[in-house]
């Protein structure tokens, strides 16, 4: 027989991976949108691709293709996980569009490509930008409405919202607008008339702002002059002149000066004065006066003779330099004054030309007697047409004042005394009107009279007067500091300084100086510290009422505080056993407590009581003593230790409450203490 032996083999076989499979981007378009002030080293997209082959030839690479050296500034690939970061700052204004083409290569050199479109978007970064491409100054006062003074270009870097600009002018009263012309320009032109004589030149401020969120703007000022025109007649600084002239006046004299004022600029504004003839027939006005052109003084060429002719009437013209020139016109009156035959001419107290009296004045305090004024008066004739006496004819109080007939020759010539006859009361009567006269000694006889105001002037005869003898309030403690307690007030009768009125504390505690204010001058009384009821309860004070003249008068302030809440119950305790037996009887006394509160009435009374489930209560003793007592009989294998609360609580609006715990005790046998105590 043969014998057959069979074999049996295993073959293991392996298949090597080979590189047939290239790399594949999950997306062959990568899109992205990025903020242009994203910072740098930020990584703005990830691109991905994966490989069907394993070991070496499935390890990808990633690397730009074809990229220009201007994005190889901005952005650098990862070659090892894909990420594309910003490598330099990004300007959607320089570029706002970027396309980049990646290559995915694995090691055994098979690759894949993608795009990347990154797409810059606009960030509110830049501010406008206004220029002044012309300006027209100075600029005429008569300009026409719509005139152009500037025109201005607006531009902003940025795009869509963030470069769309508006303009306006500060401030909005000026006399101008602003019109857009065409795309970025604008023209600034007049909104209404200009004066150079109220504005002479203008700064002018275009605010642009764009519409961004946050919006940013920016300012432009630039000068506008307003060139002057002839358009305001010269002014006489009177409506109507009049003068005077003695006859047989020196030839040449001066006889006044006139003004004349323009409010136009230089050429415009100078003015020359020339008299203009009147229809005076006999002979020529220039013959008698003539005028300065350049001073508007009038002068007298020739003697005037009063019996001839007693006022002469004419018109000056005052011309300015503009081109066509303007002019106003002023009647001017001269009066020829005779040197004989004149009546009594009273220089003090002077007549008033606007109809009103002379005004004296005659102290509050004047005795019988006193001298108020002196009636100086004189006469341009001589001899006994020349001797003056004078008479009181009109008083408001007949017998209170008087005049000397004749001159007081001791003091100066031709002057008379006016004497008080008795006292003076200014709160009774504040003024008095005299009319008086002085009568010379001609045939007929001739008179000047005048009219003579005497206000009586105060004296500091009344001393302040306070509204209340005492002033009462009550203020709450903890009023915060400021708060005005109350005003005193005192009035005085006098006028003037005299009436003037200084309040001070003239007798106050130190303890309420430290707390209450005076103003001296309104009498307002105002909290300076704390006011606290448990300290001090009531506060008295003199406030003393000064006026200008130092009269005086006093009242008292009468403060009373009133009790607030503010004060928590204090518990105060003593132990007297622990620990405690647990045999020991009910009502063993285990502390001593005193409660108290510093405030008064309800804020001040007090209830206790023991918190949580103890064997304890608390037992009234005195006053605001209490006892602290077992309730029950104690057992220690059932608790061993007890910790005690006490809430004390006030009966003020709102309650204060204090919690103490004032025990820790604990329970011992009843053998323990035996013990300790044999």
């Amino acid at each position: 027989l043969e014998i057959m032996t069979i074999l049996i083999l295993l073959i293991r076989i392996v298949v090597l991976d080979g590189n047939d499979n290239a790399p594949e981007f999950t997306q062959s378009v990568y899109k992205v949108s990025v903020k242009e002030d994203v910072p740098v080293d930020s990584v703005v997209l990830r691109v991905t691709a994966s490989d069907r082959d394993e070991g070496i030839n499935a390890q990808i690479k990633y690397s730009f293709l074809k990229i220009s050296e201007r994005f190889d500034k901005k952005f650098k690939l990862d070659s090892e996980t894909g990420d594309i970061q910003v490598t330099a700052k990004l300007d959607f204004e320089e570029l706002a569009f970027y396309e980049l083409d990646i290559q995915a290569r694995d090691e055994g050199g098979l690759s894949a490509h993608c795009k990347v479109l990154i797409e810059i978007a606009d960030v509110n970064n830049h501010i406008p930008e206004t220029t002044v491409t012309s300006s027209f100054s100075p600029v005429a006062e008569d300009s026409l409405l719509g005139t152009v003074i500037a025109i201005l270009n607006v531009r902003d870097r940025d795009s869509g919202e963030n470069g769309e600009v508006t303009c306006s002018i500060i401030p909005e009263s000026l006399p101008f607008k602003l019109e857009r012309s065409f795309d970025n320009f604008y023209t600034v032109v007049t909104d209404r008339a200009l004066d150079r004589e109220q504005v002479s030149e203008y700064n002018i401020t275009v605010i642009a702002t764009d519409r961004g969120i946050p919006a940013l703007s920016s300012n432009k000022t630039f000068f506008v002059e307003v060139l002057d025109k002839n358009d305001n007649r010269p002014v006489f600084d009177q409506k109507h002149y009049t003068a005077y002239i003695p006859e047989n006046s020196t030839p040449g004299v001066s006889v006044f000066r006139m003004k004349a004022n323009d409010v136009d600029w230089k050429e415009n504004a100078r003015v020359s004065y020339s008299i203009i003839e009147g229809d005076r027939s006999e002979v020529p006005l220039s013959s008698y006066i003539s005028i300065n052109s350049e001073t508007g003084a009038l002068y007298a060429l020739r003697s005037f003779d009063y019996e001839q002719f007693r006022e002469i009437r004419f018109q000056v013209q005052a011309q300015d330099g503009g081109s066509p020139p303007l002019s106003s016109n002023v009647s001017v009156t001269l009066f020829i004054l005779d040197q004989n035959d004149n009546s009594p001419h009273i220089l003090h107290p002077s007549f008033p030309t606007d109809g009103s009296t002379g005004v004296e004045l005659a102290p509050r305090s004047s005795e019988p007697g006193y001298l108020v004024t002196k009636v100086v008066a004189v006469d341009a004739d001589s001899g006994q047409n020349a001797w003056l006496s004078y008479q009181l004819l009109k008083a408001t109080e007949p017998g209170l004042f008087s005049v000397g007939l004749h001159s007081g020759e001791i003091r100066t010539a031709k002057q008379a005394e006016l004497l008080l006859e008795k006292p003076l009361d200014r709160e009774k009567q504040r003024y008095h009107h005299l009319v008086l006269t002085a009568v010379d000694g001609g045939d007929p006889v001739r008179t000047g009279t005048t009219q003579v105001r005497v206000n009586i002037t105060d004296a500091n005869d009344n001393p302040p007067v306070f509204t209340e003898e005492i002033y009462k309030v009550s203020l709450r403690e903890n009023l915060p500091k400021g708060s005005l307690v109350l005003q005193v007030k005192a009035t005085d009768t006098d006028e003037g300084l005299n009436a003037e009125i200084m309040y001070f504390f003239s007798n106050i505690p130190d303890n309420a100086r430290k707390l209450f204010s005076l103003d001296p001058r309104t009498g307002e009384i105002t909290v300076t510290g704390p006011l606290n009821f448990e300290e001090v309860k009531f506060y008295q004070a003199n406030v003393e009422a000064k006026d200008g003249g130092d009269l005086t008068a006093h009242s008292k302030v009468q403060i009373q505080i009133l009790d607030e809440n503010d004060n928590a119950p204090v518990i105060d305790f003593t132990i007297i056993s622990n620990p405690v037996p647990e045999d020991s009887a009910p009502g063993t006394v285990l502390a001593l407590l005193n409660v108290r509160d510093r405030d008064s009435g309800k804020n001040g009374e007090v209830t206790c009581g023991v918190e949580g489930n103890v064997p304890v209560i608390l037992t009234f003793s005195s006053n605001n003593s209490y006892k602290l007592v077992t309730e029950n009989i104690l057992d220690r294998e059932t608790i061993s230790d007890y910790s005690i609360t006490i809430t004390a609580t006030d009966k003020g609006s709102p309650p204060l409450t204090t919690q103490k715990t004032i025990l820790q005790f604990s329970v011992c046998r009843a053998s323990t203490v035996l013990a300790g105590i044999l």
